[in-house]
């Protein structure tokens, strides 16, 4: 087994692209049986009530928020609200694609974790690979190798990647602060995690 470290980062990330592209081209042509079911994400599962974190309702989650971080959470919603039914491409997505969900082996990868398995835009699926990385001074490195990787088997329009940035960035604070709720350790840095989003949200709106 080859280790992660022995090989960049940013060449990883273009193999983590091209394997899950491959994935989707099979899912493409697959008819899933009457009984499968999975979570929709949609506009209503990432800012409504339909989500329980820890053991917190998306609601009460909410409610939690610091007015700051709410009003500006509540801000990318109206956005999203007018951007996702314009971009093409949904399908059956693992949802929480980075590279801690990956296990490469040489040329290889398979991917782990797939809770979060479920339908919605594909371009959300490479925001939450790239996202933890977005306020990184090497972060073009590896957008771009993501996208190189994708783009060699399928073309997507990346215009509203930093939406889906911030739509990932509200989504990891909400489910942050209701295990808060019942994780000492998350509650002991949830100001912090409220601060970085704060950040995360000037940077992707100077873009």
């Amino acid at each position: 087994m080859t280790a992660v470290n022995a090989v960049p980062e940013v060449h990883l990330m273009k193999i983590l692209a091209g394997s899950r592209l491959t994935v989707v081209i099979s899912l493409d042509a697959w008819t899933p049986p009457p009984d499968f079911v999975r979570i929709r994400w949609d506009h209503e599962t990432f800012f409504g009530d339909i989500m329980v974190y820890g053991e917190t309702p998306a609601a009460e989650c909410w409610r939690l928020l610091p007015d700051e971080v709410h009003a500006r959470f509540r801000a990318v919603a109206a956005r999203l609200a007018d951007i996702m039914p314009r971009v093409a491409g949904d399908g059956l997505i693992h949802a929480d694609l980075h590279l801690g969900n990956a296990i490469f082996q040489g040329g290889d990868v398979k991917l782990i974790d797939f809770d979060d398995c479920g339908t919605g835009p594909r371009l959300y699926e490479l925001a939450v690979a790239v996202w933890e990385l977005r306020d990184r001074p090497d972060y073009p490195a590896y957008r771009d190798a993501l996208l190189d990787g994708y783009r060699a088997r399928r073309e997507i329009d990346v215009t509203h990647l930093d939406d889906f940035i911030a739509l990932r960035q509200v989504a990891f604070d909400l489910w942050y602060t209701g295990t808060a709720q019942v994780n000492p350790a998350f509650a002991a840095r949830l100001d912090q995690v409220h601060r970085w989003s704060l950040a995360m949200l000037d940077l992707v709106a100077k873009h």
